[in-house]
């Protein structure tokens, strides 16, 4: 689905950012659902129908590679519909999986216009990627 009515999952563990991404995501008409602990995410991801989940990628309890392949394990289908929030500082490991797996990154700090791109970007890429390949994750 790409319009803004897209329904999207936004983690981040700094309740702050988790409410300001969703205020801002609000504001351009998406139905938002946000959580600020990984375990929560994924329980709600079970149940809801969601386009895009929208994660920040370094948390205490479980990283954002943690996260995806926790996500891919209980809903495949949304796979292609992830949007990590970085700050840009990332360990070598963890930014050679990232380009290995081509998935799309936002980086912190954000503007509500850089938000908005990235949203719509990574919608579209979804939608693309599920109409040409289906629902299917990576391995690790």
């Amino acid at each position: 689905m790409l319009n803004e009515s897209a329904s999207i999952l936004v983690l981040d563990d700094e309740p702050l950012i988790a409410e300001l991404l969703s205020e801002l995501l609000s504001i351009s008409g998406y139905q938002v659902t946000t959580c600020t602990r990984p375990d929560d995410a994924l329980a709600v991801a079970r149940e809801g129908d969601f386009d895009l989940v929208l994660t920040d990628f370094c948390m205490p309890r479980m990283n954002g590679r943690q996260f995806y392949l926790a996500l891919c394990s209980i809903r495949p289908d949304l796979a292609n519909s992830v949007l990590f929030l970085t700050g840009g500082v990332l360990n070598s490991e963890m930014e050679a999986w990232l380009e290995s797996m081509a998935l799309p990154q936002m980086l912190k700090p954000f503007t509500m216009k850089s938000l908005q791109h990235a949203v719509t970007d990574a919608l579209i890429r979804a939608a693309e990627l599920q109409d040409r390949e289906g629902s299917a994750c990576s391995p690790e």
